[in-house]
């Protein structure tokens, strides 16, 4: 039995102007700042997101994804923010969240993959609430 050693990915995602933006919801809540990956199994893979609050509020409640694309703006899959975050205004959380399907990730050289957070919708420590289409 050959064995395969396949070391995590690490990436830290510096969005262009014209690249990762979303087709729903809005970029500018949720900031990545940096994602690894990881194989669990034959079938799963454990993605770590450290993402921050770029707005002026304090987060209570969000609806959001961190979706990822290849070089070609294929979809490589999305993974579900917590909703509940507590984040301050510049604070950031780190997540560690196990995949099914998201081997894709750990074949995709780190250079070749682009990621963004899109905020359908939040709720600022203040009660304002804001929903994105």
């Amino acid at each position: 039995m050959r064995r395969l050693l396949i070391l995590p990915v690490l990436l830290a995602t510096v969005a262009s102007a014209d690249a990762n933006e979303c087709l729903n919801g809005s970029g500018d809540i949720l900031r990545l700042s940096s994602w690894s990956a990881e194989p669990v199994d034959d079938h799963s893979t454990a993605v770590t997101l450290t993402y921050e609050n770029v707005t002026q509020k304090g987060i209570e409640i969000v609806n959001a994804t961190a979706w990822f694309y290849d070089a070609l703006d294929n979809g490589i899959g999305g993974i579900p923010l917590d909703s509940d975050p507590q984040l301050e205004p510049a604070g950031s959380i780190t997540v560690k969240r196990k995949m099914l399907g998201f081997q894709r990730v750990l074949k995709v050289k780190p250079e070749n993959i682009s990621a963004v957070i899109c905020t359908d919708a939040v709720l600022y420590d203040d009660g304002t609430r804001e929903t994105f289409n």
